[in-house]
């Protein structure tokens, strides 16, 4: 998984995992946090690579690989997709760990700097925590917003979700058929009547106020929204970088 080595930073680390960690993947794993809150937790925490024994003359690499010792007998663990694309695996403690292979050693590094290899190395995810009950795989734009460690925007100021919506309503954009505006949640937590995914006890992470001409009836107006919500929401282009709840507003 290329090179992850680097000082003793974690010598006094016990291998548990961090109770900010454990409570974004269980929220996580719930429904109740999406990718943009895990990645931005995770990036300040360390995750553990599992190396495992393998035959020496088996490995790839050269000296700088984390795994060469004197018989260069241990290897950081990645598996391959149907495509040959590579997937890296990480475990968020001992515990998760242990559970998956209890011969595994673990090596803890940044995760920022795990995503790093991974995408340096042409790999497609980084999976977390593989069979536990809050395993995730973070690919993607998660991946690379990890691997840098900066800040992701918030869905209603990030370009790459504006520019999914644009890509799924352009033609009606251009047409000046409609107007739409990204939403925050202090319009969000307020909003009634929308369309999309909402419920009383959730708010959704991001709104879609929508204008339509004045002269629109607004029972049709409202059949419009709906539409768009339906079309947003089915979207695989905004799925790529936003798996919040989303809801559309009219707005007049």
């Amino acid at each position: 998984m290329g090179d992850l080595t680097g000082p003793g930073a974690f010598a006094a680390d016990d291998g548990s995992v961090p109770a900010e960690v454990a409570d974004v993947l269980a929220r996580r794993a719930t429904g109740s946090a999406g990718i943009r809150e895990v990645v931005t937790c995770l990036a300040i925490h360390r995750l553990l690579v599992p190396l495992l024994e393998v035959d020496g003359d088996l490995l790839e690499g050269d000296d700088a690989d984390p795994c060469a010792g004197s018989d260069r007998a241990v290897a950081a663990v990645s598996v391959r997709e149907p495509d040959g694309s590579a997937l890296g695996l990480a475990f968020t403690g001992l515990a998760p760990l242990v559970e998956w292979d209890a011969s595994a050693r673990p090596l803890p590094v940044e995760a920022t700097r795990v995503a790093g290899a991974i995408l340096a190395e042409g790999g497609r995810a980084l999976l977390v925590d593989v069979g536990s009950p809050h395993a995730l795989r973070i690919g993607g734009e998660g991946l690379a917003r990890l691997a840098t460690g900066e800040p992701w925007p918030d869905p209603w100021e990030d370009p790459a979700i504006r520019d999914a919506v644009i890509a799924e309503l352009g033609p009606v954009l251009a047409s000046g058929e409609i107007q739409v505006r990204l939403a925050g949640p202090d319009i969000v937590a307020t909003a009634a009547g929308s369309s999309g995914d909402q419920s009383p006890e959730r708010a959704p992470g991001l709104l879609l106020e929508v204008r339509f001409p004045g002269e629109l009836p607004a029972d049709q107006a409202e059949q419009r929204a709906s539409v768009i919500a339906t079309k947003m929401s089915q979207s695989a282009t905004l799925r790529e970088v936003f798996d919040g709840t989303l809801a559309v507003k009219v707005v007049r």
